[in-house]
Order: C-alpha cells, then structure tokens, then sequence
C-alpha cells in the first residue's frame, strides 16, 4: 500500500516536538539501498549466547536445537517440554536457563520464570540475554520504572541494537515522560533512520499526547520501512477515523500475527461500533487470554465448563464479574435473563455489589469474589462458593465471564438485547427515600448529578474525560442543583469552582461514593439527569434506568452500530448520547481535526436543561406535580 507523503513544511520545528522528521523526510530522497531489519516490541533475546563454561553435550544440543524450533513457531508447550529436559540434563547451563526462562515468560508462568532468572543471575552474572529477558517481563507485568532501569543497563553491551532503545522509550512513555522519549527517540532515529520500531515509538508518543494527526504520520514511516510488523499497522488503525481504514489496517495487522489479542480486541471494538456484532463476539474472548498486559485480563480459578448457551432448565450456573466495576454493572443486564431460565443462578460480584445484586434477585446466590495480583497476573476466585462446593451444598453445571454471557443469553446480534426502560437493577427503597428528604431540601427544580472523569488515568481513556469547568455555563441556570457523583476527595476543586461561578456543587461529605454503590443508585434515583462521559458513575446511571446524558467525544462500541443519527442506545432507551453532531463533519478533515467536541458538547447539555425546566414548570402550572 502506497501512503501519500506529508509536505515538508507538515511540521514546523518550533511549534512540533518531533524535529527529527523534517531531516529524514528530506533525506529519504538520497536513499539509494535500505536495511529492513525487523523491529521488535520488546528486547531481541537469544538463546545463543553461553558462558565459557557452558558447553553442551550433544544430546543436550539437540533438545536445545528442537525446543528453539518450537519456539520460533511459538509452541510454547512443546518447547517448554523440551528445554525442561534439555535442563534436566544441564540444570547450571546458561543457555538452557535463559531459553526455559524466556519460554515461561512467553507462556505467562512468570514466577517460574523469575525463578530460572534468579539462578542464571547468581551463576553467570548479569548478560544481554539475561537483562533482556528480564527487561521484557518487566514490559509484560507493567513494572516500567524497572524496565527503564533495565534497558539502560543493557544499552553498554551492545548499543548498536535499535530496539533496546525503542524498548527504553516505551518505559518512559508508559511513565508519561514524554518530553524524555521524545528527546531519546530524535537522536536515535538520526542513528537509525530506517528502523520502523523508532518510528512506531514516536507515534505512540504523538497518540499519547492526543496528536493523532501526527501519530499517523509516524506509523506510516514506519511501515515504509518495514511493512510486516503487526504493530504498526494495528497502531495506524487505532489512530484513524474513516472506519473503512480502520478495518482495513486492522485486518492487515491480524494477517501478519493472527494470535496478537490486542488487534483482535481492535477488530472487536470495532465490529461492534460498526453493528456486525455477532462477528464482534468471536473477537472479543480474547479479552480473556493470559498473556495480554497486567490490567487487561483476569484468569479464573474456576474449572467449570463453560457455558456456550445450552439449556439451563435444571442446571445451576456461575456467574463471575470481570474488568471494572463499570463494565461489570454495564454487562450485568444479561443476568435477568439468566435468573429466569436457570435452576440456580450464583454470581461471584465485585464486594460493593453484592447487596444490590442480592436484592435485585432474591433467588440468587450472591458472594463477593477475590482478586489476587501476582508477578503481573489477576487471578479471581470466590472462596464463598468454593465453601458451598465443599461441603456437598451445591453441584455448579456451567461457569461463564459476565461479558461472555450476552451473544448466548439472546442472540449474537444487537437487535436481540431486550429493552430496559426501567433499568435492570433495584435501588434500596429505603435508601431512595432518605435521600429524596435531603435533595428536596436544595430547593430548586432541576437536579442532576455530574461526574467528570474516571479514576482510571490510561492514556487511551483520558481523552474521553473532560473537568468540573464543563459545567460553569450550567451551573449559572436559575433553579439548577449541581450534585458531585465524582469520586474522590474532589473538595479542593470544588472550592475553586465556587469561587470561580458563585455556584454551589452539592456533595455530601459522610458518604464515600467510591465505596458505597448502594448511596451512588439511591442518589441517582432523585436525579432528573446524570450526566458524564462513559465512566463508572454513567453505566451504574443506565443500568438504574435513570436519564442519563453520556458525553460521547466518540461513539462507544457498545452502542452495536446505532446509527449516528440516533440519539438514544435502542436497548437502553434513558440514554441519550451527547456528541453534537460531530458526525456530521468527514473523517480527516481540518474541521473535524479541529472540532471543539467540549464546548459544543456543553450547548447540548445546556439546551437539553433549559428545555426540561420549561417542561417542568408546564407541569407545575398545570398541576400535573407538585
């Protein structure tokens, strides 16, 4: 695929951090020959290198010899099985110990790996092998303060290899030290002007920052250099709009590594946003492979079969939450179908659910799971359950991952999901009421309650989040209450904001509403809106049936391909998206790149308000309400 070229004058070195890429454009013209060598997403690890000690026997050779074919083609098990005999034979060999240590950690047993590397380190020292295998895990378990200490060390033994440098740049990134990998990668592309990984690098530096115009631009150059690598592409894709691109690139990148989990998560994403969600659903059980990134997965201590939809007439069947909280609650709309069709229905609930979900489906068995984090793995387990197997309570037939649950609840399509117009889930009555005494008590006649931002800072996710000042317009509204559902100690900012609008955000300083969900749906209960981005607070919203505004900077993919001229999820009907028709402008425009989403977004919201407040008054004038 043949990509057009930006201008030279596409960046300027003044106002553009990445200076470098005017030199090399301009010198790409001089090149008469390349080298492609293949950039690596981590540090390139041999299995070559040995100590003076180490020489092998010759039965030993061949196993080392069969269990690096397996490797290469990435046969894990195989190759594990015959380095562990190749280590039966040599147990002190450096080689065997650093092939064996790099093979779990591919596998994800990382404490074993730690293990082996423990003793190559005591018996041989410190060696680019080793320190590389050790700068991969500490990529693999997200430990980059130790990866960039890592590929620091490992640069004075052979800085001739680009890729320890992209690896080192990837840890500062990971650290948001951008200004640091930016400078890093400027003075070594001008080393390595053809590698594609220090482009690649570059571009997840411009993505990070939100430049994504910039960050095509880089992972362009760096599949002109070299086109196979799966990472490029599946970077370009994320970075594009035109969602025929997306596809494309995508598609491009499965091709080249068809077990990358990432890019089926992409494509996943992906179908989904675009409506082919039964194709979507194939895809996205590759949330659940192990070897993904720390905070990307979860593997159960449940050995269950898993359910694939069979009939649940006189079966009992586990449920076990997964990701945050806020998809948790968001895929819980599948367990009222359950509920009605199983013999016994369990859940294994995140802690600060488990009342409600007790109280939403009093036939159930509701316990709260356990998550224990260890060498960069979650596993998730119920000790509760476990118990009731123990002691003969309870026979379980089929364990499923909540989001799995859907495509066999009622269909693999969108059109399936039934609609909720009261929610799936319950408030405490008794906790409404309580709450109703206190916000009648702001006066007022409107109440809606705002949230800005998730706790979770990921760079792919900040993007979506805005701040207390959206609301500064609103909040000038005559007979508007504000009420804080942000979690946090928010109080300083809160204070500013007063000063600032004269303008009171309510919140209540003896409820904790991280911790306390039960408070969060009482609250929402005595809310005429909720309105925030696709964070925790807004799927806790939608699930109550609560009216709930989301500020969509982009459609989220669990819209299932609602038209963008729809206004409301067809499932979730109390939903309305908020994106002031930014859909309106053609992908890769100037106008679209340089559409104000926040301030636009804020007009909605305040038209929205404004009209409910008439609505109301309407009401109250013709004695409809009180």
């Amino acid at each position: 695929m043949v990509f057009k070229k930006p201008g030279i004058g596409f960046f300027h070195k003044e106002t553009s951090p990445y200076g470098i890429l005017q030199t090399v454009l301009m010198a790409k013209k001089a090149r008469t020959k390349r080298k492609h060598p293949v950039p690596m997403l981590q540090s390139k690890v041999g299995f070559s290198a040995s100590s003076k000690k180490d020489k092998m026997p010759a039965a030993v050779r061949k196993l080392m010899n069969k269990g690096m074919g397996f490797h290469k083609a990435g046969r894990w098990l195989e190759a594990e099985k015959a380095f562990s005999q190749a280590w039966k034979l040599e147990p002190d060999s450096f080689s065997v110990l650093a092939a064996l240590a790099q093979t779990y950690s591919e596998m994800g047993a990382r404490s074993k790996a730690i293990e082996l590397l423990e003793k190559a380190l005591s018996l041989h020292g410190p060696s680019e092998t080793l320190l590389g295998i050790m700068g991969q895990m500490a990529t693999n378990m997200s430990m980059h303060d130790i990866g960039e200490r890592v590929w620091r060390m490992i640069l004075p033994f052979n800085p001739g290899e680009p890729s320890y440098y992209e690896n080192l740049a990837g840890a500062l990134i990971e650290q948001e030290k951008f200004d640091e990998a930016i400078t890093l990668l400027n003075d070594t592309i001008q080393q390595f002007p053809t590698n594609g990984g220090l482009w690649n690098s570059l571009g997840v530096v411009a993505q990070a920052r939100q430049q994504f115009a910039e960050a095509r631009v880089f992972y362009r150059e760096a599949i002109s250099h070299y086109g196979r690598d799966h990472r490029f592409w599946s970077n370009l894709a994320s970075t594009e709009e035109d969602r025929h691109w997306v596809l494309l690139f995508a598609q491009r990148a499965l091709d080249l590594k068809p077990d990358c989990h990432e890019t089926h998560m992409l494509l996943a994403t992906l179908n989904f946003r675009k409506g082919f969600v039964a194709e979507a659903w194939d895809h996205w059980e590759h949330r659940l492979a192990p070897t993904r990134a720390k905070g990307q997965n979860v593997s159960f201590r449940f050995s269950f079969p898993r359910w694939q939809g069979e009939c649940l007439s006189n079966k009992t069947i586990l449920i076990s939450g997964e990701q945050g909280i806020g998809d948790e609650v968001f895929f819980y709309k599948s367990l009222r179908h359950i509920y009605a069709q199983a013999k016994q229905l369990i859940i294994a609930a995140e802690p600060r659910l488990v009342s409600i979900l007790q109280r939403t489906f009093p036939c159930a068995i509701v316990k709260p799971y356990e998550t224990e984090s260890m060498h960069g793995y979650s596993y998730r387990g119920c000790q509760a359950v476990e118990e009731l197997i123990e002691n003969g309570g309870i026979k379980i037939d089929y364990f499923s991952p909540i989001a799995s649950t859907w495509p066999h609840a009622w269909g693999p399509n969108r059109i399936d999901i039934p609609v909720d117009n009261a929610g799936y889930l319950s408030a405490s009555p008794g906790l409404v009421k309580k709450w109703k005494k206190r916000i009648e008590g702001l006066g007022g006649q409107l109440n809606i309650g705002i949230s800005w931002e998730s706790q979770n800072k990921a760079l792919n996710r900040v993007g979506g989040y805005t701040d207390v000042g959206f609301w500064r317009d609103v909040a000038q509204i005559d007979g508007v209450n504000l009420v804080c559902l942000q979690y946090g100690d928010v109080s300083e900012r809160l204070a500013q904001f007063t000063n600032e609008t004269g303008v009171k955000i309510h919140v209540w300083q003896d409820t904790d509403l991280k911790h306390d969900i039960e408070a969060n749906l009482a609250i929402m209960a005595n809310m005429d809106f909720v309105v925030g981005p696709a964070v925790a607070t807004q799927m806790f919203s939608m699930a109550l049936g609560a009216k709930t505004l989301l500020l969509a900077r982009g459609r989220p993919w669990w819209n299932f391909g609602s038209g963008l001229e729809e206004k409301q999820l067809n499932y979730a009907p109390n939903l309305r998206w908020i994106d002031n028709h930014i859909h309106l402008l053609d992908y890769g425009t100037k106008e679209r790149e340089a559409y104000k989403f926040w301030p636009e977004a804020e007009k909605e919201v305040r038209a929205i308000i404004l009209e409910a407040i008439e609505a109301k008054k309407h009401l109250v004038a013709s004695g409809e309400i009180n």
